[in-house]
């Protein structure tokens, strides 16, 4: 019978909470320092380089935003999406912060925060969570019309059952063309989705290792008092996958004896955006 192993800290041992419940017998559990544990963790969860990197982005927005304060667009946003596809209640509905900073002709900085009312399906006794999205997004205009974006993103799930936590390890490629669809001033986004994420090794919870392409349509529509008026149709679709047994998914190695089941699914969303200050060309494309 093949023997599994399974890395334990000498952490978990001594507290006696091994995190996940012991497997079918044959199992072996392979004791390792401190050092090499957090040294495969590390390796898992990437060495944070990325997560620095929008922070200093985020730091460098608000620098570029107090020396120029003409050229910087303010934006507050309300969401509302269909995201059952991802095990949400519909509707979820997100409350969005940002900041959208031009570097010259050819270079733009885009940071939002979002803090989201989503209701996990599966939790119990009654469905419920937060989400909460750090991302910073750089664009560089090839043309005046085509732009190359990259987003990095930090997101957080908090729910009373567990929480979940994913950030970027490489920016998501994307691109972005200045269009009049309808005669309306518009931005058409176009972007995939990296899977990010590992494990938890203090409750067993996997990443969903979502991939995936979104699209959005951003377009003026008007204005309302010092405020232009923006509306936003996006859709998403998605692939990830399931929570699986990490001993004998591939999680801690092979080899591969219950794979993850896996998964397809779209998103569909609509948002609001108020930007500060007005564009005094309410014909002109931002």
């Amino acid at each position: 019978m093949p023997i599994k192993c399974r890395l334990i800290s000498p952490t978990e041992l001594l507290l006696e909470r091994p995190v996940y419940e012991p497997p079918e017998i044959g199992t072996e559990f392979l004791i390792v320092s401190e050092k090499e544990w957090r040294e495969r963790i590390r390796r898992e969860w990437g060495s944070g380089f990325f997560l620095g990197c929008l922070f200093v982005a985020l730091l460098a927005m608000l620098i570029f935003a107090i020396a120029g304060h003409a050229q910087t667009r303010y934006t507050g946003s309300a969401d509302v999406g269909l995201d059952q596809g991802l095990g949400f209640e519909i509707p979820t509905v997100d409350l969005i912060g940002g900041i959208e900073r031009p570097i010259g002709r050819r270079f733009e900085l885009d940071a939002a925060g979002t803090y989201g009312f989503t209701r996990k399906a599966a939790d119990e006794p009654r469905p419920n969570g937060r989400t909460a999205i750090v991302s910073v997004t750089p664009i560089i205009w090839a043309t005046p019309w085509l732009g190359l974006t990259g987003e990095i993103n930090c997101n957080w799930l908090f729910t009373t059952a567990y929480n979940k936590a994913a950030c970027s390890h490489f920016p998501a490629p994307g691109v972005v063309f200045r269009a009049r669809p309808l005669g309306l001033p518009s931005r058409l986004w176009l972007a995939g989705v990296i899977p990010s994420g590992s494990i938890d090794r203090k409750t067993g919870i996997e990443s969903n290792r979502v991939s995936g392409v979104q699209f959005a349509w951003e377009a003026r529509i008007g204005h309302i008092g010092p405020a232009d008026v923006r509306l936003i149709l996006g859709l998403g679709v998605y692939h990830g996958y399931s929570q699986g047994n990490p001993l004998c998914d591939g999680t801690d190695g092979p080899p591969v004896t219950c794979p993850r089941a896996s998964w397809t699914t779209y998103t569909d969303d609509t948002t609001v955006r108020l930007v500060f200050p007005r564009n005094a060309d309410a014909g002109n494309l931002w």
